[in-house]
């Protein structure tokens, strides 16, 4: 039988802290979104970003390149992001997760394109 470490104080167990690092994945891209020939998810206008988190994330930050765009306390963590805030480009879009224990780890990333550019027929 394994016992718990003991507080030589109060001679209470102690509980192990938890050291597990998080991991997020970004779900898809939704239906519709273009796609360029490297790759890149083309998204215009308002884009809800979902996380699959694990291990009692209690945080997700969302970052284009490398600017904060948003924060997530508890789940689920559903983001909108607004590209009309943003210029007409190419981005790194990525998440970084934090746990009640403050592991962190920036995990998944996706290669999005910007383009809010009206499309003109004439």
């Amino acid at each position: 039988m394994v016992s718990s470490p003991v507080d030589e104080e109060t001679q209470e167990p102690q509980t192990p802290a938890d050291t597990t690092t998080p991991i997020t994945i970004l779900a898809p891209v939704p239906e519709g979104v273009g796609h360029s020939a490297q790759g890149w998810k083309k998204i215009k206008g308002t884009v809800p970003v979902v996380v699959q988190a694990a291990d009692e994330v209690s945080k997700i930050v969302f970052y284009l390149d490398r600017n904060i765009v948003g924060e997530v306390d508890g789940p689920p963590f559903d983001f909108v992001l607004d590209t009309t805030k943003y210029t007409d480009c190419m981005y790194l879009l990525r998440t970084k997760a934090y746990d009640a224990e403050g592991n962190e780890l920036a995990e998944d990333r996706s290669q999005v394109w910007i383009d809010n550019t009206p499309f003109n027929c004439m």
